[in-house]
């Protein structure tokens, strides 16, 4: 850890909100207390640590080089000035806890996994709140800093210093919205799909992983091992979201999760899962966390409500509809 000057929690307070807000007036909003304070308390920082710390911008603030090699260090000190004042009641309160948890996730995580438990949470700790966040290369990195509390990752595997847990299981289908001439053969239900006759049109899928991501590479060539043995992928997005607009202006074949397809589909999206292959891959997504926060209460209850739902809800826990979604042959 670097040598660091005596700094008081207000300080280290204001140093980590200024790190992710890149704006002073909302950091004072943030940490309660006026403009005018928070700006002499950032002078005595520049003071105490010998840097400017933060450039000003017309849009905002921007870190140094010395502000982004202390955010480690600075984080871990409110960690533990939180840890400490939160030690002195020994119970952990959710309606007394006040801050924002950070959750790095794609936006089919949030809509599939994540979502639901947001309402308890936010009447369970009413001054709390949840920030999800793009889930970027450096998403580990950002969770043993303490930039994120929790990240949704898509599917299962050992990370080192790491701890996870699955929340559900699911599998890639092909979906079409109802005016597709092959939903209307699904709907009919006169004979099974054939593979070679959903081979005949083009797909749309979904790309998370930027080349460069090796950890979530393998999620992308779990989808590819569908795409590409059926036919070329004709068109492909970064937003899982998009694709029911997408469909509308296609004729074109989503390959998407089947919980992403359900939740279309409870949303009223007209949507038809035509089924999936029977070697489509299954896929596990699991909350991950580092290690130092594996005892922290505001943490540990955190992760308990995204996971209750799934604990409430074994049906969506195992996937009993595979072999329903399995409706063509081959």
């Amino acid at each position: 850890m670097n040598q660091l000057p005596n700094l008081d929690f207000e300080a280290v307070r204001i140093f980590v909100s200024l790190l992710e807000t890149l704006n002073l007036s909302k950091t004072a909003d943030a940490c309660g207390i006026s403009v005018s304070s928070a700006s002499r308390t950032l002078s005595k920082l520049r003071e105490a640590l010998d840097d400017e710390l933060f450039h000003r911008y017309p849009h905002g603030m921007r870190p140094t080089a010395r502000a982004r090699e202390l955010e480690f260090d600075m984080r871990f000190l409110l960690r533990s000035y939180e840890k400490m004042l939160r030690s002195t009641s020994n119970i952990f309160s959710p309606a007394r806890e006040s801050r924002m948890f950070r959750v790095g996730a794609v936006d089919q995580g949030v809509f599939c996994y994540l979502s639901h438990g947001l309402s308890r949470i936010l009447q369970d700790a009413p001054n709390c709140g949840v920030n999800f966040l793009p889930l970027h290369p450096a998403f580990t990195d950002d969770l043993k800093s303490g930039a994120l509390d929790l990240a949704l990752f898509p599917y299962s595997r050992r990370l080192e210093n790491f701890r996870t847990q699955v929340i559900c299981r699911d599998t890639f289908v092909y979906a079409v919205l109802a005016d597709h001439p092959l939903a209307r053969r699904r709907l009919e239900g006169k004979a099974a799909l054939r593979l070679e006759e959903v081979n005949r049109y083009r797909k749309l899928g979904v790309s998370v992983a930027p080349a460069i991501d090796i950890r979530l590479q393998p999620f992308s060539e779990m989808q590819s091992q569908i795409e590409l043995r059926a036919a070329q992928t004709a068109v492909w997005t970064p937003y899982f979201l998009l694709l029911p607009m997408l469909l509308s202006r296609t004729d074109l074949i989503a390959v998407m999760p089947l919980q992403l397809a359900n939740n279309f589909i409870r949303l009223g999206r007209k949507l038809v899962i035509l089924g999936r292959s029977a070697d489509a891959p299954i896929f596990e997504p699991v909350l991950v966390w580092h290690e130092k926060s594996e005892k922290e209460p505001a943490l540990q209850w955190l992760r308990s409500h995204f996971w209750q739902r799934y604990r409430r809800c074994p049906a969506l826990r195992t996937c009993p509809c595979f072999s329903e979604a399995a409706c063509w042959q081959k």
